[in-house]
């Protein structure tokens, strides 16, 4: 029983020590792929790094591991002469910050929120108990922020919002407004958006055009006038407090209630659109 237990703790921590080992960055090679006509993906080890391109300079979201920069950086090369201008951290980990002070030092200006900058300059102590090391200061973020934060480059509206306590506590989703691409540093698949609320349904590949109008039409059975308030509604309440935002809907909704929500509820009180069932509406 001894010798059993004894060989089961050994194969456990063989693993565990294998699992623990870096991988050898040595062997890593960068895949560029084109988002946009202006905007990058850079897929290597761990996280996916974001690259806005344009006159202004690259916009960067992540680093990845340090081992890998100036391979990042010959991949930025290959698609413009630009520098590197601004880095944004998505979260604390070492996929997504462990370039940092290799970039800072190469002149970029390094962006996060509070609570990632506190992090990487007082780590938590490692797994041995040993104490974390803190990031060099040419690698600590030079601006930070709250809640949101607005930057305007290369012709793009760029959105760095505040995620509260959700992979780590000092998470930031950035979102490329007119290029309609949210970085969330890391690749999120179909299965697991729809798991966790992301989105409401997945279709098989190849039948996007097909759902997407079924869709549409199972949208345009729906109240006009309530369909539009409601979109209305959604862009404006983007940024604002919650309190503000049900204001500004019930303002706006008011004319829809009036025209269209009598005849929905009796609808409705005929047994119309019951249970998910909007067939018959």
């Amino acid at each position: 029983m001894t010798l059993t237990r004894s060989l089961s703790a050994a194969l456990v921590l063989t693993a565990g020590l294998a699992f623990a080992q870096a991988p050898d960055f040595s062997k890593v090679e960068i895949k560029t792929s084109k988002i946009a006509n202006n905007f990058y993906t850079l897929e290597g080890q761990g996280g996916t790094i974001g690259v806005l391109v344009g006159p202004d300079g690259v916009f960067m979201v992540d680093t990845q591991f340090a081992p890998l920069s100036e391979k990042i950086a010959a991949a930025v090369r290959t698609l413009t002469p630009q520098p590197i201008k601004f880095v944004v951290n998505t979260h604390l980990h070492g996929d997504h910050t462990g370039g940092d002070e290799n970039f800072g030092k190469m002149g970029a200006t390094i962006i996060s929120r509070e609570e990632l900058r506190f992090r990487l300059a007082h780590p938590n102590p490692q797994a041995s108990g040993a104490p974390g090391v803190a990031m060099a200061a040419a690698g600590l973020p030079k601006q930070t922020y709250r809640d949101t934060l607005t930057l305007h480059m290369n012709g793009e509206e760029v959105q760095l919002i505040a995620v509260p306590r959700a992979h780590t506590d000092g998470d930031t989703m950035v979102y490329f407004r007119g290029l309609d691409i949210i970085m969330t540093g890391r690749q999120v698949k179909a299965k697991e958006a729809l798991a966790i609320g992301m989105c409401d349904r997945v279709v098989p590949r190849g039948k996007s055009r097909q759902a997407a109008e079924a869709l549409a039409h199972e949208i345009a059975r729906f109240p006009r006038e309530c369909m539009l308030a409601d979109r209305n509604s959604a862009h404006r309440a983007w940024g604002k407090p919650t309190r503000e935002a049900m204001r500004e809907e019930y303002w706006f909704g008011q004319s829809c209630l009036k025209n269209e929500g009598v005849s929905g509820a009796t609808r409705f009180a005929r047994g119309k659109g019951r249970h998910g069932d909007y067939k018959n509406i």
